[in-house]
């Protein structure tokens, strides 16, 4: 019978080709696979090469614009970081002014108002005397043209 004595440096070896060979298998797949998505990558510039060398043109010019942008809001930034505060304090103020002539627009509306009624009052008190004092000089207006009146004829008759 045949013999065959495998040593640890024998098995060793095998076992370094093996896993070289499973490396190599898994490099050529992934070559394959990266081979795939650069064709493609290349398709999709190939078919949009002019828009995008266009782009490309265009990339300093919107970079530009956009520093110039950033640079006119931190500007306006800065100007109004002290306004706002004071935005807000005015508001408050306001308010505050606006609730104080609220209440004093309240207590002359009260007060007129009361004045308003007393007159009114007045007006229709005195009305009432103005028509008693009618009433009576009327009355006494009456009584003195009778009274002309009799004399007047008493007169004619004679």
């Amino acid at each position: 019978m045949l013999e065959m004595t495998v040593s640890f440096k024998d098995l060793g070896v095998v076992l370094i080709w093996a896993a070289i060979m499973v490396a190599g298998i898994y490099v050529i797949l992934a070559l394959r696979r990266l081979i795939e998505v650069l064709n493609s990558v290349q398709t999709i510039i190939s078919t949009n090469k002019l828009p995008l060398t266009e782009l490309l043109g265009r990339l300093p010019k919107i970079a530009h614009n956009t520093e110039e942008i950033t640079g006119h809001i931190n500007n306006h930034l800065n100007k109004t970081e002290g306004t706002i505060p004071g935005i807000f304090e005015n508001i408050e103020k306001i308010t505050a002014s606006v609730s104080d002539s609220s209440a004093s627009i309240k207590k002359t509306i009260s007060t007129v108002g009361a004045e308003v009624s007393e007159t009114i009052a007045t007006v229709s008190g005195g009305a009432a005397d103005i028509t008693a004092y009618i009433n009576i000089i009327s009355e006494v207006g009456q009584l003195l043209s009778r009274f002309f009146g009799k004399k007047r004829k008493k007169k004619r008759k004679t």
